[in-house]
């Protein structure tokens, strides 16, 4: 780091900015249950970025640098930088200042050998997959020790060590004419054996049912989605808050909208964090070393503020929060067995669910999902959902309970309404 630094202070440069990520990652791959490759890598990726002041705008240019560059390469690339610093005219701004940090984020994944909680993760997999004419038809397990370190020449430098398990798996059920697969992504900042047990037993049940779902026909009723997919509904509604969509005035709603006016179900409240139990994604401050500081962005149902970094917050006169990305949304009044009443549509996968706000659009093709009428549950498949995004959220029913699914910890389900089904 100081010999990369000494030569970039070589040259007159107006700012820079050097970040530094290393993963420690023990590895394991099964095909089946057979256990295929054990890799332990470590991998560094260091960038810099070469701010470069001109005319009264501001413009930069970003480089890697790898362990082989000799001083002369690096002095090549700073070059270099600086010449496509001085195409971009970008608004003037400052980059933060003067703080010194280190941090931690605590996690159980932190107490254990990576290789034991690796074995630990794949047994509790495994033993949790076993079911006739059914199976993991290929599993890979990730556990990561994360180190990030920024430094720029304002003074800030900033480290902080995190851990996640990330487990990536191919359900399978093996029917009398064809195998169907499912695909599943799990990640979490803490080791939660019972929760990975849960997922891994309800994902083989999801792929058992997949395999003899049908197409139903005339069916009208509300919808039920779950965390995965909630997540991107909440994404969209708050991605349009963040100060450089505000900036870019791409946003369709701004800062006193109340974006819910008719709402017959729960009002939304989410607040954005930078730090969260279990969240992955947690960080003490964002790829600018600037400070992650929690903002909550909807209150019942009106917006209060945005969020964002700290180029976009001078832009628009406003305080930094950080590059805020974990959603906390709130729980509602009722509970997930409340909302599974009567006749519903509960989805389980689609091909990809779409949230357009601009558009005012939500739906999607559902690979498979549950037709529950009078206590029965049927699966069905080839169909589709879609809605008016603007009043199917004046619908929205949150269940109480909630549970983290990527960057978002929030109502394990949500029941919807005023969606077509066909």
């Amino acid at each position: 780091m100081k010999n990369l630094i000494d030569i970039i202070n070589k040259y007159k440069v107006s700012d820079y900015k050097i970040t530094e990520k290393t993963i420690d990652s023990y590895q394991l791959f099964f095909v089946h249950e057979n256990l295929e490759t054990v890799r332990r890598s470590v991998t560094t990726d260091k960038n810099v970025t070469i701010y470069q002041d001109h005319d009264g705008f501001r413009g930069n240019s970003s480089f890697s640098v790898y362990g082989s560059d000799t001083p002369e390469v690096l002095c090549d690339k700073v070059e270099k930088a600086i010449s496509n610093a001085l195409l971009i005219n970008d608004k003037a701004y400052t980059l933060p200042e003067s703080e010194k940090e280190s941090f931690e984020i605590k996690s159980n994944i932190a107490e254990v050998p990576f290789d034991k909680l690796a074995s630990d993760v794949a047994k509790v997999v495994f033993d949790a997959s076993r079911r006739e004419k059914g199976g993991l038809n290929a599993v890979e397990i990730f556990i990561n020790k994360i180190d990030i370190h920024v430094v720029n020449s304002r003074g800030i430098d900033k480290s902080q060590r995190k851990y996640n398990i990330e487990v990536e798996a191919i359900p399978t059920f093996n029917g009398e004419k064809e195998s169907v697969e499912l695909y599943q992504f799990y990640t979490s900042g803490d080791y939660n054996p019972q929760t990975i047990a849960d997922l891994v037993k309800e994902k083989m049940a999801d792929v058992e049912a997949r395999s003899i779902a049908t197409k139903p026909e005339g069916l009208d009723c509300k919808i039920i989605l779950h965390s995965g997919d909630l997540q991107v509904v909440f994404a969209e509604l708050v991605s349009q808050l963040n100060y450089s969509s505000i900036y870019g005035h791409t946003n369709l709603h701004s800062v006193g909208d109340d974006i819910q006016k008719d709402s017959t179900g729960d009002k939304i409240n989410v607040t954005m964090r930078g730090v969260l139990d279990g969240v992955s994604a947690s960080s003490h401050f964002d790829g600018d070393g600037t400070k992650m500081v929690d903002c909550k962005v909807i209150e019942e149902g009106k917006i209060i503020s945005a969020y964002g970094d700290n180029r976009f917050a001078q832009y628009l006169g406003e305080k930094a929060t950080g590059a805020l990305s974990i959603m906390d949304v709130e729980g509602g009044k009722e509970k997930k067995v409340d909302l599974e009443q009567g006749e519903y549509l509960e989805c389980v996968f689609f091909s990809g669910i779409q949230v357009d706000l601009y558009g005012d659009y939500i739906g999607g093709e559902v690979r498979l999902a549950y037709h529950c009428k009078d206590g029965v549950k049927t699966p069905v498949t080839g169909i589709s959902i879609s809605g008016k995004l603007s009043e199917v959220i004046n619908t929205i029913k949150l269940s109480s309970e909630k549970e983290v699914d990527g960057r978002y910890f929030g109502p394990t389900i949500a029941s919807l309404e005023k969606m077509s089904i066909y």
